[in-house]
C-alpha cells in the first residue's frame, strides 16, 4: 500500500483544519475536514478516536463487517468531538482494506475520488453516511478530498487525476 498526503492552507484561514491519519500496516486511511475555531482540534482529535475506536478488535470483523465497522467507528469519534467542538466538523471519508476487501465510508464535505465509483456518478454529496465496499486488487487508486479541494477542483480533473497518479 502506498499512500501519500498532500494539503495547503486556503484563501480564507491561516491554517489548515483538515487532517489524515494513515495506518499502513492496518492498511487504514481518514480524513476529517475541520471548519470554525476549533476545527483544526476537533479533526486532529476524531482521526485519532476514529482509529481507536475501530484499530482495536480490527481482528475479529469479517471482510462484509468492513464497511458498517468502518463507519461505527468514524459516527462514534464524531459524536464524541461533537460535545466538546460542536460545529468544528464538516466532514470525512476514510479507507480501509481488510482481508481483500476495500471498505470505504464519506459524509459532508468530504468525498472519495476513483474511477469506477465517479463512473457511475454516484452523489457524494448526500448529508448521510454513505458506505460501500469493493474488492481489493492491485493498482487501485483513491483521492481522499476535503472541501478545500472541491471547491477548486471539478470532478472530472479530480477524477483524471486519480486516474493517472503513480
Amino acid at each position: 500500500m502506498l499512500v501519500t498526503s498532500q494539503s495547503a492552507t486556503g484563501s480564507i484561514r491561516e491554517n489548515n483544519q483538515d487532517r489524515v491519519f494513515i495506518n499502513k500496516e492496518a492498511r487504514l486511511v481518514v480524513l476529517f475536514d475541520g471548519i470554525g475555531p476549533e476545527g483544526a482540534n476537533a479533526s486532529a482529535r476524531s482521526c485519532r478516536l476514529a482509529a481507536e475506536n475501530l484499530l482495536p478488535l480490527a481482528h475479529l470483523y469479517s471482510a462484509e463487517d468492513a464497511p458498517e465497522k468502518l463507519k461505527q467507528a468514524l459516527v462514534a469519534a464524531r459524536q464524541e468531538v461533537y460535545e466538546k467542538f460542536p460545529d468544528s466538523l464538516s466532514g470525512f471519508c476514510a479507507i480501509w482494506i481488510h482481508r481483500q476487501t476495500i471498505a470505504l465510508a464519506w459524509f459532508g464535505t468530504c468525498k472519495i475520488v476513483f474511477p469506477k465509483l465517479l463512473s457511475r456518478r454516484r452523489d457524494f454529496s448526500k448529508s448521510d453516511i454513505q458506505t460501500t465496499s469493493l474488492p481489493a486488487s492491485p493498482n487501485q487508486r483513491f483521492l481522499l478530498v476535503s472541501e478545500g479541494l472541491n471547491t477548486i477542483f471539478s470532478d472530472r480533473y479530480l477524477h483524471n487525476l486519480c486516474e493517472n497518479l503513480f
